[in-house]
């Protein structure tokens, strides 16, 4: 499963990523900003991934307007989970999730090798089932 995280924190960066790859069942891109990614998808130089891992605070947006954007991207890419990754306390959080598509969570503050795989296998999950009732519903 390929996974791509979107993080400016180095610290919590080097942590997940980490984890991933000693799982030896992920392989894992960083990006430090949702522009490094979409300049990547307009170039085709990204790796579809299944999963997208997207802080919320990221300076230059918000991690729901960056859902936004990457859901109305062309191909694959636009098809991918998602899971909101925020430090943000619990009710601005919940707030947050009543307004966006996402496969899955996981607060910061909460963080711990066996929760991000957890969620990692819910959001897989939970993104597959999107992609096949759309494809049932285009048929």
């Amino acid at each position: 499963m390929h996974i791509t995280f979107i993080e400016d924190d180095d610290l919590h960066a080097e942590i997940v990523t980490r984890w991933l790859k000693s799982a030896d069942t992920y392989s894992v891109e960083r990006f430090k900003s949702p522009s490094e990614f979409m300049e990547a998808a307009s170039q085709g130089t990204l790796q579809v991934p299944d999963l997208v891992f997207v802080d919320y605070n990221l300076g230059e947006m918000t991690g729901d307007e960056f859902i936004r954007e990457m859901r109305n991207l062309s191909g694959d890419v636009s098809g991918a989970g998602v899971v909101l990754f925020s430090g943000l306390d619990e009710f601005s959080f919940l707030e947050i999730l009543e307004q966006v598509e996402v496969d899955g969570f996981l607060m910061k503050d909460d963080l711990s090798r066996e929760k991000l795989f957890m969620v990692i296998k819910v959001a897989a999950r939970s993104a597959q089932a999107v992609r096949m009732a759309a494809r049932v519903g285009a048929a």
